[in-house]
């Protein structure tokens, strides 16, 4: 069974308008860390820098979903 929080690299999504529209472009935010929620589908935006405190903190969300 797949948890319902997994650890994510961060993204940094910027927008610019172009004359007529908008451009939109994500790009890897490089060492930083969000949780991804499967079950609500959603990308929890928490920015954390260290993986260990990343990982633990998605640890702790799946047993408190439990």
């Amino acid at each position: 069974m797949r948890p319902r929080f997994v650890l994510v690299p961060a993204v940094q999504v910027e927008r610019r308008s172009h004359g007529s529209g908008f451009h939109v472009q994500s790009k890897s935010h490089l060492g930083r860390f969000d949780i991804y929620d499967n079950q609500e589908k959603v990308r929890l935006a928490h920015g954390f820098q260290d993986k260990t405190v990343a990982q633990a903190a998605c640890t702790k969300m799946n047993l408190e979903a439990n």
